[in-house]
This record gives C-alpha cells, sequence and structure tokens, in this order.
C-alpha cells in the first residue's frame, strides 16, 4: 500500500452498554474492516441501522453482547449489538485502523509554535531536497555532493518500504527516453 504512512491504529475502548464512541481528532476514513476479538465487524448503512436497533425481531436476540455490526456517523463510531461486561472482560477493545486527515497546506508565517504537520520518515528526504536546491541557487561549487545525498535518502526509503511491489529506480539527472530505445 502506497500510502501506508496515512494509516493508524486507534483501539476503541468499549463499555458496558454503550453503543456510541468518538472517533480520534483526525480520523478521516476506515481503511480496513475493524476487528473486536480477531473477528471482522461488518460495515451498515444509515437505513440498514435503524433495522438493526429498532426491529424488535432483531433487537429481541442481538440487544446485548459482542459486536457484531458498526456504522461512521460523522465523528462517532456506532456498533451494535451494545457489548456486555462479560463480552468486554473478554475482549475489551476493537481494532480500527483508519485513515488520517490529510493535514492543512503549509503556509509561510511568523509563527514559530505552529511547526508544520509532515510525517517523521520524509523530513530528512525535504531536508535533503532544500540543501540540494539552496546550493544551486546560490551557485555553490559542492552541490552535486548535495544531489547524491538527497539521492541516497529516497532510495534508503524505497528500499525500507516494505510494502513496495516493484523495485522504483530514481531517475539520472540526465535521463531521456533514448535511453531505453
Amino acid at each position: 500500500d502506497r500510502w501506508n504512512w496515512k494509516k493508524s491504529l486507534y483501539n476503541v475502548k468499549l463499555i458496558s452498554s454503550q453503543s456510541d464512541y468518538a472517533l480520534p481528532p483526525d480520523f478521516y476514513q476506515i481503511a480496513t474492516e475493524p476487528t473486536y476479538n480477531g473477528i471482522m465487524m461488518v460495515e451498515v448503512e444509515p437505513e440498514q441501522w435503524t433495522r438493526y436497533t429498532y426491529d424488535p425481531q432483531i433487537t429481541a436476540t442481538l440487544s446485548s453482547g459482542s459486536p457484531l455490526v458498526y456504522m461512521v456517523d460523522r465523528a462517532l463510531f456506532r456498533v451494535h449489538p451494545t457489548p456486555s461486561s462479560d463480552t468486554i472482560s473478554i475482549a475489551p477493545h476493537i481494532q480500527l485502523v483508519y485513515y488520517r486527515r490529510p493535514p492543512s497546506r503549509l503556509t509561510i508565517t511568523s509563527d514559530s509554535s505552529n511547526p508544520p504537520d509532515l510525517p517523521p520518515e520524509f523530513i530528512e528526504a525535504v531536508i535533503s531536497f532544500a540543501k540540494w536546491k539552496l546550493k544551486i541557487h546560490l551557485q555553490f561549487d559542492d552541490f552535486e555532493l548535495e544531489e547524491k545525498r538527497y539521492m541516497q535518502v529516497v532510495q534508503r526509503q524505497i528500499e525500507n518500504d516494505y510494502l513496495s511491489v516493484h523495485p522504483v529506480r530514481v531517475r539520472p539527472r540526465n535521463w531521456s527516453s533514448a535511453n531505453f530505445g
């Protein structure tokens, strides 16, 4: 998965007889189906949710116990049936893997108390790139050394990404399609 760095794991702590739980503030959308006690839960739409929670035939058999279905409603994670104290003693959490909300765009301000929200794995590459481009702009003679450092950092990140399906090559500076004729 190319966007693996945007995923986050959140353990929803269950409370007996409670069906609504707050989602994390940076929640964007669910990445994989939540699991309770190793079993995947089933997502339901709002129309189905009312059927699960208000239909007398369903609520008679599924009023409390192990959560089986869920629904995301704005900033709430809703489960049904509501967990009982017996099921919470067996498995007190629901594992929720979600995509984080993208940070707001960077703006140039003099406020240093609000640093940019940049994933830590990108910081070294950004610094190397900035040094390389700054040395080109300032016409330093050793700008090629910074370019090599930048290429090494990027290559190391690609190699460290264990989810990469195909090895990616960084194109040389004077690359053209004629090289592969």
